[in-house]
């Protein structure tokens, strides 16, 4: 059986790593030359249990910064203001 998964990717950046990465929101930041959401929707990708990938946050940030690491069966939702709109 395979299942959807969501990826909440719309926390700010302004914790710890703030002063470390000026990029606006967590998931942008880079990791080896990629941003850190692009790392779990590749590894969600290629596990072979999900069948959709819907990634919740900054769409028009999240959609440059995934490029042509975006699955096909994926989609970006823009996030909302609290957690519980996001779901």
């Amino acid at each position: 059986m395979k299942v959807s998964a969501i990826v909440l990717a719309g926390a700010p950046n302004n914790g710890k790593l703030e002063a470390a990465f000026p990029q606006k929101y967590e998931a942008l930041i880079p990791l080896q030359g990629r941003p850190l959401v692009a790392w779990v929707v590749e590894a969600l990708a290629a596990s072979g249990q999900v069948e959709e990938i819907i990634v919740v946050g900054p769409q028009a940030q999240l959609q440059e910064a995934l490029g042509a690491d975006w699955p096909p069966k994926g989609k970006i939702v823009q996030s909302a203001d609290t957690l519980l709109g996001n779901l």
